[in-house]
């Protein structure tokens, strides 16, 4: 089993290393064989230049193929919609960023939540491991801290927790309000590498 309060690069490594060598263990039983990072516009890199986003920069720093499945826009009921797409690609691990369109369309959290259930047991189902990258908001931020932690023991889901938070609360790592420049994208999956 991975151990959920390692940050995601780690787990990656660790899961890649883990698939390598024995194949059977839990949650990466998958006969997949590809990393999907599946999410909205942070996921797709608006905010950076082809290459620059997160996805780029793991796969950069794992030396192992990231799928890059991020759609500017889509919130959580969106991704309950496309999820039997990406799992049609065979993924055997897939990081999951979805929240931060809810949050701006004001859907109400309990939505949110059953949402990102679906499509974490539809991925579970298929004996595909989930790794969360949380979101959060101004004032609604420790319930969105709440959901994704009962999700990620629920799921046994590894969760990357702050990173995007703090990232976006410094204006120098943002291209905007609501994404992360290059620099922004960069310090994710820096953050993301060192174990706490």
């Amino acid at each position: 089993m991975l151990e959920r309060s390692l940050p995601l690069a780690c787990l990656l490594s660790a899961a890649v290393a883990v698939a390598a060598c024995a194949p059977d263990a839990a949650h990466l039983d998958s006969p997949g064989r590809t990393l999907i990072a599946f999410g909205d516009s942070i996921t797709a890199g608006v905010g950076a230049e082809e290459g620059q986003a997160y996805p780029a920069i793991l796969q950069q720093m794992l030396r192992v193929e990231v799928l890059s499945r991020g759609v500017p826009g889509e919130t959580s009921a969106d991704a309950v919609a496309r999820v039997d797409a990406i799992l049609a690609e065979r993924p055997w691990l897939v990081l999951v960023e979805f929240g931060g369109n809810d949050i701006l369309r004001r859907v109400p959290i309990e939505r949110t939540e059953g949402n990102l259930r679906q499509v974490l047991d539809k991925l579970r189902s298929r004996r595909v491991a989930a790794v969360l990258v949380g979101v959060r908001a101004p004032y609604i931020g420790g319930r969105y801290a709440e959901m994704f932690e009962r999700l990620s023991s629920e799921f046994d889901a590894p969760l990357v927790d702050d990173a995007l938070a703090d990232i976006l609360a410094d204006p120098a790592l943002k291209a905007d309000e609501i994404h992360p420049n290059a620099t922004g994208h960069r310090r994710l999956a820096e953050r993301s590498s060192r174990v706490p």
